[in-house]
């Protein structure tokens, strides 16, 4: 068989081949989610919008970090008008546990300046905010090392440099 026809089906379905449900595991430790979902129509090709989601260790509602939303969940893997959720990253016990605070802290400080300075593109937009709070509270996503952040170097605004918060200047 040639590889030509497969790589063409392949192509059409995107990045994901088999898709399945996303089940959260058990709430024995602190859990930190990352996700991303499809904007609404006619923007659902175009990009994604990304949410952390927090539930400490006994818990069993997730607190919702998020550009344009948040608050609690049953299930974080819904968030609704987003489509398609797919999860990027999962931490569990220890390095959830550093993380959570630091989310928990400089998710909403920079949720307010991304809100405040919001521009589709280049951004700041949500897609910022995944980007800096991975950063800022030393997470990688799936399919990055451990010393690389996930996602890139976020593009500057035309009219100069987006700066957000250090790291020094978070609430702990």
């Amino acid at each position: 068989m040639r590889a030509g026809p497969l790589l063409l089906i392949l192509g059409h379905l995107g990045c994901v081949v088999a898709r399945r449900s996303v089940v959260m595991p058990p709430n024995d430790v602190t859990t930190i989610a990352l996700f991303s979902g499809t904007l609404p129509h006619p923007m659902d090709g175009i990009a994604r919008h990304p949410w952390f989601a927090v539930r400490r260790a006994g818990e069993n509602e997730w607190k919702i970090y998020e550009v344009g939303g948040g608050g609690t969940s049953e299930d974080p893997a819904r968030n609704s008008p987003y489509g398609n959720t797919l999860l990027h990253g999962l931490w569990r016990g220890e390095e959830a546990e550093r993380a959570a605070p630091c989310i928990e802290s400089m998710g909403p400080e920079v949720k307010d300046q991304i809100q405040r300075d919001y521009v589709f593109y280049p951004g700041p937009n949500s897609n910022t905010f995944g980007d800096v709070v991975l950063r800022r509270c030393k997470l990688a996503a799936m399919g990055a090392s451990r010393s690389t952040p996930a996602a890139p170097k976020m593009a500057r605004r035309s009219s100069g440099d987006f700066s957000m918060p250090s790291a020094s200047t978070s609430r702990a």
